[in-house]
């Protein structure tokens, strides 16, 4: 059946909304591998290229796909099965096929997407710490792209916290992008998965990143922007989680910074402003290890005790 799968996400004369609806009236993917054409409703009947394309069926790419795959360690997930995540799959733009490195988890565990932007401050990943480090403790998973700046430190302290964490690639998972990250990347193949809509052997490009970021949004049950520019690619994550109605926060930051202008935004629009205070607080298991850990930041001039009784972030 995954070759099947495989021919009909590949086919190119007709769009995922088609290939659904297909499968809605053939009930299985070699059921339409199998049709005549007349057998086809009408409008696609008269579709020359979708025409061309049946005529000529065959499932050598897919077996090269499943080859190539099998070499590379990688395993296909459908949408059909029940590893491919409930939210994600009701999503239109959810794809039939998967690529994935590493173990998706059975449980029903909740998902965070913690994103932002590839030019991270210190106080933006002092903030990407705590922030997983909560939701690790709530027994969430921890969603990111694996790009540079914040979705790198997002899947680095879900580790160190002993979580499990999902990366969302816009390439082939037999290839490493950012080449920086090919560290990270295996560590997550062990903790969780990194997930691909792309076979191997797919070069990253612009229209497979926005792309990335939908399917990242479709596996959210929460999206967390800490920090982002005024065209981050963070920014398209959370408006697609907005259209799928994920629960959206953002991270209150300097309005003096170029950093800070896509969450005060998404914030001014609605978004639920996540108090780092707060999280601070509960991540602390006694005072004497949170102290430690604010001291550290105090020497380090990232944060400073206030007049008002509260610890305040001084590093911008």
């Amino acid at each position: 059946m995954l070759a099947y799968y495989i021919w009909l996400s590949n086919l190119k004369s007709i769009n995922l909304m088609d290939k659904k609806e297909l499968l809605k009236k053939f009930i299985t993917p070699e059921n339409i591998y199998a049709a005549s054409i007349s057998e086809f409703p009408k409008e696609y009947q008269n579709r020359e290229n979708f025409v061309k394309e049946i005529e000529r069926r065959n499932l050598e790419q897919s077996e090269d796909i499943l080859q190539n795959n099998a070499n590379n360690n990688i395993k296909t997930i459908t949408i059909d099965n029940p590893l491919y995540r409930e939210s994600a799959r009701i999503e239109a733009s959810s794809p039939l096929v998967l690529y994935y490195k590493g173990e998706l988890s059975m449980e029903a565990k909740p998902t965070v997407a913690v994103v932002g932007t590839r030019k991270a401050t210190e106080y933006g990943k002092v903030v990407t710490q705590l922030i997983c480090r909560e939701y690790v403790d709530s027994k969430s998973i921890i969603l990111s792209g694996l790009a540079a700046g914040i979705d790198s430190v997002a899947h680095q302290a879900c580790l160190d916290a002993g979580g499990t964490t999902y990366a969302f690639v816009a390439n082939g998972l037999d290839s490493y992008y950012p080449a920086q990250n090919l560290k990270l990347m295996e560590t997550i193949e062990k903790n969780g998965a990194v997930i691909s809509p792309y076979p191997a052997g797919t070069p990253p490009k612009p229209h497979h990143f926005i792309n990335r970021n939908e399917i990242l949004a479709g596996w959210a049950d929460e999206i967390v922007v800490v920090e982002a520019g005024d065209k981050s690619g963070a920014l398209m994550t959370a408006d697609f989680g907005k259209r799928f109605k994920r629960k959206i926060y953002a991270v209150p930051n300097n309005v003096f910074k170029s950093t800070s202008i896509g969450c005060n935004r998404l914030i001014q629009k609605g978004a639920i402003p996540l108090s780092v205070a707060d999280l601070a607080l509960k991540l602390s298991d006694t005072p004497e290890n949170l102290n430690k850990e604010l001291f550290i930041l105090e020497l380090e001039g990232q944060v400073g005790f206030k007049p008002d009784g509260k610890w305040h972030y001084t590093g911008w």
